[in-house]
């Protein structure tokens, strides 16, 4: 895998600045970024065909893509976005199943399911990645674990959890706009905020 190089080389480049390193993970995103076609990629590189990489060895390509596009290298939000669709769409079956291929496919191979924790990294993109993740590991991975690859899961759930945002609502909000009339839908109000109010 060498996007998994691809991501020492970002590393090297943001500790050092030297320009060498930042080069040669540019030239790895370029190859990267030309194999992938409708968010998909194979394993051995080319034009995408079959069901394409399996979700273990594509998580080190997908924080690959995710390291470049948060620097502005290749990749950008529109790849990260049509990635994290396709996790959606092609990768999460349900609360319980999880393809075992990029492309969809055979799915919860004991040895793969646990990977999608290491695809948290494209969760700033869509946060229901984060939400199957999430409901899959509270549900089939209990912690504690002796599992490198789920403890790795559950720090990137750490990691990637989204803000938290207390909930409020305008009292007017759910007031009936006409208490004698049965079956009116409530209206929402809209506010504006002006100069902070």
């Amino acid at each position: 895998q060498s996007n998994a190089m691809g991501r020492l080389l970002l590393s090297t480049y943001d500790t050092t600045g030297d320009p060498a390193y930042l080069a040669k993970a540019t030239a790895l995103a370029e190859n990267f970024h030309s194999q992938i076609t409708g968010s998909r990629w194979n394993y051995w590189g080319g034009s995408y065909t079959g069901n394409g990489e399996d979700i273990s060895h594509a998580a080190i390509n997908v924080d690959f893509a995710a390291m470049c596009a948060e620097r502005g290298i290749v990749f950008t939000a529109d790849d990260l976005e049509g990635i994290a669709d396709n996790f959606m769409t092609s990768i999460y079956i349900d609360d319980q199943t999880f393809s075992d291929w990029v492309g969809g496919g055979s799915t919860n191979n004991p040895s793969y399911r646990p990977q999608v924790g290491r695809w948290l990294r494209i969760a700033p993109w869509r946060t229901g990645v984060y939400t199957a993740v999430r409901d899959l590991y509270e549900t089939h991975y209990p912690t504690p674990s002796v599992s490198a690859s789920i403890l790795h899961g559950w720090a990137m759930l750490a990691e990637f959890e989204p803000p938290h945002c207390e909930h409020f609502f305008y009292y007017v909000d759910w007031n009936d706009p006409d208490p004698n009339h049965e079956g009116d839908m409530r209206r929402c109000q809209c506010y504006q905020w002006k100069n902070g109010k």
